[in-house]
């Protein structure tokens, strides 16, 4: 399942009986099944899926078949529900069948827009466009609630969507909080990325302006983790002082993060920052883009630094020479990096706990029954 219903689930959990919250499905990763995909137990639900890396599905009518399919394993269930719970548009209409047959209050939890691709410089979800569009508008406008992790995200939602539904609340992602050990300076100044490894994330620009500094500085290590499209091309430069990690569990980027000194992501649109959050928690000072509605995750100057994004022929990118500078001016003080993590920490933890996501969850929840 993905990060997002593992985290709510994982967190109501702590808090009730585990007869409380049932499970529809999880999703299977393996070769030829999506990671984010529910599926049901038919077996030609894979035959539905796209080959291709950044599609989900090959048939938009296979998949409305695969959303009846669900919905009638859930009514057959026999399950009484008072909250259904949609993670975004491909449950949707799932829950809307399911809403119409047994009853229940629709809350509906917006991740990525697909909106908010067509300012992206690849736009990874190309086949379907207007009919993800269209379900998304549905959905906002015909649920009970609907939740956005960010203030701009909600605000990119009425600027960019016909949407008539006043209940759209914003309750920020929850993550748990790992042990948390201070910073202290060190002679090896590591500099992490975590993300998608495509052009939107900027890690080709970060790559550029750290090998800029990398002639004034003998002491930097950039770690890179994830997978993506250009992997290989970063495999391929063969620099010495890029770490690249691949795509890492839990425990492996806690330990990364533990040994990181500065945090960085120049993505050019983001709907939340779960990375960047991830690494405040761990007291490592982190660099974010603003603008695009990048949400706002930290108070600049003080738990983080941001730097805009720049639009050129209408897409949009990293100021690399502010970005430069912002970089250049962590890794010479080491005790504003303690300062600014230090203060990260806090931030993130009096706002983005587990336990504080679930609280408000639960609320809206009770405020619908």
């Amino acid at each position: 399942m993905g990060w997002h219903v593992s985290f709510i689930t994982n967190g109501f959990q702590k808090l009730f009986s585990k007869d409380t919250i049932t499970y529809v499905a999880t999703s299977s990763k393996s070769a030829n099944v999506h990671e984010n995909v529910i599926t049901t137990k038919f077996l030609d639900d894979i035959k539905l899926l796209s080959p291709k890396e950044d599609e989900i599905f090959n048939d938009f009518e296979k998949f409305i078949i695969w959303n009846r399919r669900l919905a009638d394993e859930i009514i057959v269930s026999d399950v009484k529900f008072d909250i259904l719970h949609c993670h975004n548009w491909m449950s949707w209409i799932t829950a809307k069948i399911v809403q119409e047959k047994i009853g229940g209050k629709i809350v509906c939890s917006l991740h990525f827009l697909q909106k908010q691709y067509e300012r992206m410089q690849e736009n990874p979800i190309p086949s379907y466009h207007q009919q993800i569009v269209d379900i998304e508008t549905e959905m906002i406008n015909s649920c009970n609630a609907a939740i956005c992790f960010t203030g701009n995200q909600r605000n990119y939602l009425f600027n960019n969507y016909r949407i008539s539904n006043k209940n759209v609340f914003v309750i920020p992602q929850g993550i748990p909080i790992d042990n948390h050990s201070p910073k202290k300076i060190r002679k090896t100044i590591g500099i992490t990325f975590v993300g998608r490894l495509t052009r939107d994330k900027g890690v080709l620009s970060l790559i550029e302006v750290v090998n800029s500094l990398n002639n004034k500085y003998a002491n930097l290590q950039l770690n890179i983790v994830g997978e993506g499209e250009l992997f290989e091309t970063i495999k391929n430069m063969n620099l010495k002082y890029i770490n690249l990690l691949g795509y890492l569990n839990r425990e492996g980027l806690s330990g990364i993060l533990c040994q990181s000194d500065i945090f960085c992501l120049p993505s050019n649109s983001e709907s939340f920052g779960l990375s960047v959050v991830e690494a405040m928690l761990f007291g490592v000072p982190p660099v974010f883009t603003s603008g695009n509605n990048i949400p706002k995750l930290f108070e600049d100057k003080k738990s983080g630094f941001k730097v805009p994004l720049v639009k050129c022929r209408g897409k949009y990118s990293v100021n690399k020479r502010l970005l430069k500078d912002t970089l250049d001016r962590l890794i010479n003080d080491g005790n504003l990096r303690i300062t600014v993590g230090q203060n990260a920490y806090k931030y993130s933890n009096d706002n983005f706990s587990l336990e504080t996501m679930v609280g408000r969850t639960y609320k809206l929840y009770n405020s619908l029954i």
